[in-house]
């Protein structure tokens, strides 16, 4: 399963970084960007934790150019978007800029034994008060939960499940 989703800073129409920085140089922080939200720990660009990318292993990675990638983290630094230490990068802001509802960050910190609850859960209440399922993607989920065990199904409104 793919990491997950990297909630992209809703600062970007009206940002300074987005005059601040050359067209190349926009395409390679949103790389960065994408690559430190996959990281295991997100928010650095690291190989592992505490080793570095050298800048020719990093460019080679994301696939933009040395000199690009050099004067985009160069431009970052000037303005404490990121800092570089040691060779790893770690954008400052990442923590604040993952903000998300409680619900959704509470959902991320539970077991899998707990996702799975509430997943039957929540697949359950919408089974239960929308009779007509059967006609989506995620309806389709529902059933596969069901014939194996995994959910109960009870009957809807008009007697039809």
């Amino acid at each position: 399963m793919g990491k997950p989703w990297r909630k992209e800073p809703n600062r970007w129409p009206d940002s300074p970084i987005r005059n601040y920085l050359e067209l190349d140089e926009r395409d390679v922080y949103h790389c960065l960007r994408s690559y430190a939200g996959s990281n295991d720990r997100e928010g650095y660009i690291e190989r592992s934790e505490g080793v570095p990318y050298s800048l020719e292993q990093l460019a080679l990675r994301i696939e933009v150019e040395v000199d690009a990638l050099q004067r985009t983290v160069n431009k970052l630094l000037g303005i404490d978007e990121v800092s570089f230490d040691d060779g790893i990068i770690h954008f400052l802001k990442w923590e604040s800029e993952q903000a998300v509802p409680n619900g959704v960050r509470r959902r991320k910190q539970m077991s899998q034994e707990q996702k799975e609850a509430y997943d039957r859960f929540i697949a359950e209440s919408y089974a239960n008060n929308h009779p007509d399922f059967l006609q989506s993607k995620v309806d389709q989920k529902l059933i596969s939960l069901a014939n194996e065990g995994k959910i109960e199904v009870k009957q809807g409104g008009d007697g039809d499940v």
